[in-house]
């Protein structure tokens, strides 16, 4: 089978190898942007299968291409749909997550689907949680592949817009006094290594510059 793999991020590149050597891909194309794969979609080659890791979701424009594909999600509810999972479950205190196969579509899937999942932790550095990342996405994507293209789709609870936590933006990094004084440290912590490096990393501001955190600890009494 022919297949598309859409990473750029560098936990992400670590799937290629992956996808490349298994046994029922006979051409592997890695792509690294919009424009890449706009023009992969436009080739000659059929393509059977575009595979994303660490993408944002593809534009609706893609929905022309009659192509399966399918990406990696590390939340198990809705609720971190909308995007920057890692961050939204760390900020509301999840410890471990699911990390699944979801299946990408346009219109809209409904209801979303998904076929595999790992068990993952969000514990410790931002590094460590990225590793992580990488090693069940290998994981998950080989089991895929194995299965293609006879593979069970689960669905889950979809949830209101209203009940969904709205995608971090970059100008969300800054740490203002009310929180260093609202903040418990375990929270004050999550907050600063969600967003450890490749992220926006936390800072604090004042009237002479800005104070950033690319790495935290934490001691528990």
């Amino acid at each position: 089978m022919n297949v598309i793999v859409c990473a750029y991020r560098q936990w992400a590149l670590g799937v290629l190898n992956t996808v490349r050597v298994h046994p029922k891909v006979s051409h592997m194309l890695h792509v690294t942007d919009n424009e890449q794969l706009y023009a992969a979609l436009r080739s000659y080659i059929d393509f059977d299968l575009v595979i994303f890791c660490g993408w944002s979701t593809p534009p609706d424009e893609w929905a022309t291409k009659i192509i399966p594909m399918v990406s990696e999600h590390p939340a198990s509810s809705d609720r971190y749909s909308p995007g920057t999972p890692l961050q939204n479950q760390i900020l509301d205190g999840l410890t471990h997550t699911k990390h699944r196969i979801v299946k990408v579509g346009y219109p809209e899937l409904s209801p979303r689907q998904w076929s595999h999942e790992i068990d993952m932790s969000l514990e410790g550095n931002m590094d460590d949680v990225l590793v992580r990342m990488r090693d069940t996405s290998c994981t998950l994507f080989h089991t895929l592949l194995n299965e293609w293209p006879n593979v069970t789709w689960n669905t889950w609870e979809e949830l209101s817009k209203e009940e969904q936590v709205s995608r971090r933006s970059p100008d969300m990094s800054r740490l203002m006094t009310k929180d260093l004084i609202k903040l418990t440290s375990i929270q004050l912590y999550d907050r600063i290594r969600c967003l450890e490096s490749p992220y926006p990393n936390a800072f604090i501001e004042d009237e002479h510059g800005k104070l950033y955190f690319n790495k935290v600890s934490y001691e528990k009494k």
